[in-house]
């Protein structure tokens, strides 16, 4: 509904179900706690799966788990995820995002931000690379057996190695 539960195994080897957990607004976002790294899992909102969560030494492995349906033709699309890889995110009551880049090539970069909000309204996304910005409103799409899923793109040039990539979406600042 309208708070965040944050699951954080603690342990090496530890195993942590989450059955009793309901993901209305269907995401999930995963920070490693030794890297600068995100995983976003996007799942069907009216049929969202239980969850387990498993950490290593070096890994940490969200497990989505559905009961067993008895499924038909027009519903076999149904049991999907999403995921996307990032090195920023933010999470708030209002929904979550994730922004990736892509290898810099003659000083030229593309980012992305993928984003599940809750508002139906317009957003925007603001993402800045070493000192150029830029404001992009959010578009969305519909993806089979996950729902509808909203993303931003901006290419900045003359980007140098190791900028660094800030970015907000609707207001949800990055962490």
């Amino acid at each position: 509904k309208d708070r965040l539960v944050v699951v954080r195994p603690t342990r090496i080897n530890e195993l942590m179900n989450c059955g009793e957990l309901n993901l209305d607004d269907g995401w999930v976002m995963v920070e490693h706690p030794l890297r600068r790294s995100y995983l976003f899992y996007l799942m069907d909102r009216t049929r969202p799966p239980e969850l387990s969560v498993w950490r290593g030494q070096y890994e940490l492995c969200v497990e989505p788990s559905w009961g067993f349906n008895v499924v038909l033709p027009e519903e076999a699309i149904g049991f999907s995820v999403a995921f996307a890889a990032g090195e920023t995110g933010g999470v708030s009551a209002e929904g979550a995002w994730i922004a990736c880049r892509s290898e810099a090539v003659n000083g030229i970069q593309h980012c992305a931000v993928i984003a599940r909000l809750r508002g139906d309204g317009p957003a925007r996304a603001s993402m800045a690379l070493g000192s150029q910005s830029q404001d992009t409103a959010l578009r969305t799409v519909f993806i089979p057996g996950v729902g509808s899923v909203s993303y931003a793109v901006a290419t900045f040039d003359g980007v140098l190695p190791g900028d660094d990539l800030r970015v907000s979406v609707a207001g949800i600042a990055g962490r």
